[in-house]
This record gives structure tokens, sequence and C-alpha cells, in this order.
């Protein structure tokens, strides 16, 4: 039975997508972006200075053909980024407020994929949740339709997938909130090939406990 992240690492390849790393400094990030880019799975962007990446890279002993690096503070299109970055926030930051944001490299990080420089990022060695999602938020915006944003993880043990959500962003959903994950979570699935069978989890043993957060399962049984 083939590898599940073998099969996913073998589709991503066919396309070969940029994806930018923000925390360019980060010894995991450096490693498994190189390594990506060795095989020839993605081409990685790495945001910071680039000889103290390159410094890092060296120390680490890693081979960095394909990669390529951004200091934000010397990009040449910044200042069309911030020019960019005000008309999405429809003037409700000034231009020397969206200049000193997108210095930020998560904030810069998802202007390179709104402007079609990425087709994705990866964050949160380093940062917190709210420091990744934020600026995602603001600039990558959620589809249509989507009122709320949820996190997935997938574990995977043996051939068996399972994905957990919400684990990371919304605290107390109530039950159409809970309606959303599950059926983002269901998507989700499908875009890893994995057809879902959805199960709600609550604290409660077959309705053993009656509480406010039980209730909330039961509305969404019946929603």
């Amino acid at each position: 039975m083939r590898n599940f992240f073998q099969d996913l690492s073998d589709h991503v390849k066919r396309y070969r997508p940029s994806i930018v790393f923000p925390e360019g400094l980060d010894k995991r990030v450096l490693t498994a972006g190189c390594r990506l880019s060795t095989e020839k799975v993605l081409k990685p962007i790495f945001i910071g200075d680039e000889r103290a990446i390159l410094k890092k890279i060296e120390e680490l002993n890693l081979v960095h053909d394909g990669i390529e690096i951004i200091n934000p503070t010397t990009f040449g299109n910044l200042e069309k980024y911030v020019e960019t970055f005000v008309e999405l926030q429809k003037g409700k930051v000034s231009f020397e407020e969206a200049h000193k944001m997108l210095l930020e490299r998560n904030y810069f990080a998802a202007m390179l994929v709104h402007c079609n420089k990425a087709q994705g990022l990866v964050s949160g060695a380093e940062y917190a949740t709210k420091d990744v999602i934020l600026p995602a938020i603001k600039i990558i915006k959620m589809r249509r339709g989507i009122e709320k944003i949820s996190s997935v993880f997938i574990l995977v043990k043996g051939d068996k997938k399972l994905l957990f959500s919400d684990c990371a962003i919304n605290i107390a959903p109530n039950s159409k909130e809970l309606a959303n994950i599950a059926i983002l979570a269901s998507e989700a699935a499908y875009a890893f090939s994995i057809i879902p069978k959805v199960a709600l989890l609550s604290f409660s043993t077959k309705g053993s406990a009656i509480s406010e957060e039980t209730l909330k399962v039961l509305g969404l049984v019946r929603l």
C-alpha cells in the first residue's frame, strides 16, 4: 500500500507550486523547504535577510538549489504591494500603517499569495496561530459563502487517515458553526482523496450527560 504522504508529494510535484515560508530562519522550515526543493516537489520562497538565511543553510549543510529568498525591506514591488493592501482594506489603514504591516513576514507572505507570486504559504513553527490567521483573513480572505474559518488536522496511522476539526481556531462554536466546521472538514477530506464519514464528538457517552455543550452537538444533528 502506498504511503499517504508519498501520494500527496507525487500529486503536488505535478504542479510544483511556489510556497512561501515566512519563518526563513527556523531550522525545521529550512530543512523541509530545501528538501522539497531538491526533490522538485515545490519551489520554496523563504522570507528574511538573504545573508542570514544562506548562512543558516550553510550551517545546516543543506542543498539549496532552486530556492528563492525575499527580504521585504528590499523587495522591489513593496510600494505596489502597499497600495494594493490599502485598497483591500478599503481605506481602513493608511499608507504608512500598511507599509509597516507589510514589513511583518506573515503579512508580506500573504500579499505574495494574493498577488500570485506564490500559490500558498506555510507558517506557524514560531508564530502564534493568530499571527498567521489574521494576515490571511485580511489579505487572502475567506471563500465566498464561508462565514468562519476552521482548522483541520490529519492523523495517518497505517492505512487509516483521520481528520480532526476544529482543534485550533474556534473556542465555543454554536450548532450552526459546528455544522459549517463539519462541512469544511469533509471538503478538506475530499481534497486529500479521502471519502469522509463524519462523527460528532462530545464528552457525553450515548447521551449520559446533558449540558449546553452536548445540546450544541444534538442541535447540529437536527440541522
